[in-house]
């Protein structure tokens, strides 16, 4: 009888840790799109074309697989872990976009795991990386 009552309370604390984790693993949050997000000014004078490879360039940096899609347009995908996104990235010689297109990740509505809007702002810094690379090496 003694061990009964010494197993419970110890079962008890190991269920809610389990799912205080749980519930940590599959928190959401609202989707971060990048939405007409400026080229820096010393890009805006670049060909669409170089704007285009040094998307392109970002996008390689972290494993983005990608393809254009049509003009001003591409579509990248990430898979790491078992995870897999993939979002359009459009852009024009102004500004940028980048918008989730599909995904397994858990989402619910407007939020999803926060790992693809780490993915995104990573991508987004990235870009801007490039674009800022390409103008100083086109001059």
């Amino acid at each position: 009888m003694l061990k009964v009552r010494s197993i419970a309370p110890a079962l008890f604390v190991a269920l809610v840790v389990a799912a205080a984790v749980d519930g940590v693993a599959v928190a959401l949050e609202p989707v971060y799109d990048v939405v007409d997000h400026p080229l820096p000014g010393s890009a805006q004078h670049l060909s669409m074309d170089a704007i285009r490879g040094a998307i392109m360039a970002a996008c390689k940096q972290r494993q983005w697989l990608f393809r254009a899609s049509g003009p001003g347009e591409l579509l990248a995908t990430q898979e790491a872990h078992g995870y897999r996104a993939k979002v359009k990235v459009t852009y024009s010689q102004k500004a940028y976009s980048i918008s989730l297109v599909a995904t397994n990740m858990e989402r619910s509505g407007n939020e999803i795991y926060g790992k693809y809007n780490r993915w995104v702002r990573n991508l987004e810094k990235d870009i801007d990386v490039q674009l800022a690379v390409e103008a100083v090496q086109s001059r």
